[in-house]
């Protein structure tokens, strides 16, 4: 990877298109293990999908934030002015 070249996260609309596509390849195919292999893609990307939809739910309320704070709390690293 070169400096300044960022890689970005799928999002769950990109994981789920990405399991569609397995999942259609899986139909177009009489090869045994083809299909196994593309259905278990297709999972694995709706499992993705649905992580990553968790993530964007949950973290835009400040979970972040949150455990943050609360290691600063352990560690006490939090300081009131």
């Amino acid at each position: 990877m070169r400096t300044g070249d960022r890689r970005s996260m799928f999002n769950s609309q990109q994981y789920r298109i990405k399991a569609a596509e397995y999942q259609n390849r899986a139909s177009k195919t009489h090869n045994p293990n083809e299909i196994r292999e593309f259905e278990h893609l297709a999972r694995t990307f709706g499992e993705l999908a649905d992580n990553a939809e968790w993530m964007e739910q949950n973290s835009a309320g400040g979970l972040g934030t949150s455990i943050q704070r609360n290691t600063c709390l352990h560690t006490g690293a939090l300081q009131s002015d």
